[in-house]
């Protein structure tokens, strides 16, 4: 279990966590075994929870970068550390929070995978069950209440292969398709992959990024062919299944949002309907640089070849030039 940020505490050692466990209402030390159905209400449905917003794309497509600029907003609420400990109880975990626990918007991994039980990341309406919509629908507006917010953000690259889910349990849900060159974007994923399997990791077996269709036999590829695999198949799901949601739906460029922070915030910002701020506007950081030219130290031209003529025309729209304008 990795560390925390309070000294080097782990959570149960925490005060606030110590009580919670003391009274019997936590259980398996990060809530591992809450059971959703427990929770269950007679006739569940659908929370009226106010066009929450959901940041997809594929990994390492600069989803954590937007998350943290748009989670600085006053109205958006989120899931934070607290929240993936104390998964089941947001009163206990804002409360985890306030008592010195960081506040910063987590991925929360556990919380999203909760009710996932297929093969693949692939979950579509049909998979939202009345136990999904209960249990997200309290778990999202108690984090709002306490939070003392109007809107939810999430984000979390398997969202990607959720759209129909999302918007079965989050009716009116909205999408921030956020898109990198993929030679950026397979170059960092090879990185990350080649790091988990050094771990020797038995939960995850080396194997980082989406679970797209057939994903097992991605193993015996090298991991350059699977990565850009993943980044095209997760990719062209997005702009195949987005467009089905039209007003609901927006596709932003990683280098526009680098390149020109503020501009491009605000366009997201006038597309969620998130009232603008001179205060919001001085907490998004300045300006960067993209990085998006690193494949270069992890890519060989023949390798990109390799990659490219699985769909020449598909990876020749989704290469960013290194100037601005291709937003």
């Amino acid at each position: 279990m990795d560390r925390g940020s309070q000294g080097g505490k782990y959570p149960e050692e925490l005060p606030i966590y110590r009580s919670a466990l003391e009274l019997g209402k936590v259980s398996g030390g990060v809530m591992g075994s809450i059971d959703p159905g427990v929770c269950k209400r007679k006739n569940a449905t659908a929370m009226k929870i106010d066009r929450p917003v959901f940041i997809v794309a594929p990994h390492r497509s600069g989803t954590t970068l937007l998350y943290t600029i748009l989670s600085r907003h006053p109205d958006v609420g989120y899931f934070n550390q607290a929240n993936r400990w104390l998964r089941a109880f947001p009163r206990l975990a804002h409360l985890a929070t306030r008592c010195g626990m960081r506040d910063r918007p987590v991925e929360a991994k556990a919380i999203w995978d909760l009710l996932w039980r297929q093969e693949d990341d692939i979950m579509e309406a049909d998979d939202a069950t009345a136990d999904a919509l209960d249990w997200y629908g309290r778990k999202v507006e108690r984090v709002l209440k306490v939070r003392g917010t109007s809107r939810f953000l999430a984000k979390y690259p398997r969202f990607s292969l959720r759209l129909g889910w999302l918007d079965a349990v989050f009716p009116g849900c909205l999408f921030v398709h956020i898109v990198r060159d993929w030679r950026a974007v397979v170059s960092s994923t090879v990185v990350r992959r080649n790091r988990r399997e050094d771990r020797k990791n038995p939960n995850y077996g080396g194997w980082f990024g989406m679970r797209i269709p057939d994903w097992r036999q991605l193993r015996e590829l090298p991991h350059e062919i699977a990565a850009g695999r993943q980044y095209r198949i997760t990719t062209q799901w997005l702009e195949q299944k987005g467009p089905a949601f039209s007003n609901r739906y927006l596709q932003v460029w990683y280098g526009d949002l680098c390149r020109d922070p503020v501009e491009t915030v605000r366009g997201i910002a006038a597309f969620c309907d998130l009232a603008w701020s001179e205060s919001f506007e001085a907490s998004i950081p300045p300006k960067r640089e993209a990085g998006n030219q690193k494949w270069r130290k992890v890519l060989d031209a023949a390798m990109l070849e390799r990659i490219r003529q699985e769909d020449p025309e598909f990876f020749e729209r989704h290469e960013e030039p290194e100037e601005p304008g291709k937003f």
